[in-house]
């Protein structure tokens, strides 16, 4: 897909990302020589596709659609405005790269990314620390942000941290029908529905109905 559609920042940005994700997957369950012989077959095709499908990169409106840049940058950049300098990540989705170039643009510190699988391997992402969740949450920032650009995975996970911590959690992209009062802000993909300039700060995921919350281990899916 990368090799195929991408191109410019996204291609390398994620590129890098998935092949680090999937290095991190395979240590985890000790299939790393399995991973190095995909490694080699995948950048073999990838230098064949990336020639034969020179024709079908995809756009900037497509990229936005799938990938948000701009609308992540956008609706941050209010929360910025807002005073949120300081934040934590809560998960950490296939497009965390969005945020990360995000935040980066924006100066926001990011204090720490929470997921409990892979905070095992003591890594870091472009110089963040990745650790578990609870830990992430412990950090002091002014909010929490998913990570997660899954309507569905992003949308429960928001609401598990909402259900664990008393500082304004946010997640950007619409959900599936709201599951035990869970409500998220409409500003989100691919229907970002604000135009450039507008000032309007998302609305965190809310805490008011957290006796219908289901009670388990706050764990990043």
């Amino acid at each position: 897909v990368v090799a195929r559609y991408l191109s410019g920042e996204h291609f390398q940005a994620y590129r890098t990302d998935w092949t680090q994700r999937y290095r991190w997957l395979a240590q985890l369950d000790g299939h790393d020589r399995a991973f190095r012989r995909g490694l080699l077959a995948g950048r073999w095709r990838g230098l064949l596709d990336r020639r034969r499908y020179r024709k079908r990169r995809l756009d900037e409106t497509a990229l936005e659609r799938f990938y948000g840049w701009s609308c992540i940058e956008h609706t941050m950049e209010n929360l910025v405005r807002a005073g949120g300098r300081q934040l934590v990540f809560a998960g950490f989705g296939k497009n965390v790269y969005a945020y990360h170039r995000a935040a980066r643009k924006l100066g926001v510190v990011i204090r720490a990314i929470g997921h409990d699988r892979f905070a095992r391997c003591g890594s870091t992402y472009r110089g963040v620390p990745i650790v578990t969740l609870d830990e992430a949450l412990s950090q002091p920032c002014d909010a929490i942000v998913v990570a997660d650009s899954s309507a569905v995975h992003g949308g429960e996970l928001a609401n598990r941290v909402a259900a664990a911590t008393d500082r304004p959690v946010y997640h950007w992209f619409h959900a599936t029908p709201a599951r035990r009062g869970l409500q998220v802000d409409p500003v989100g993909l691919p229907t970002c529905g604000e135009e450039p300039g507008e000032n309007r700060l998302p609305r965190p995921v809310p805490r008011s109905d957290q006796s219908s919350v289901e009670t388990q281990p706050v764990t990043a899916g």
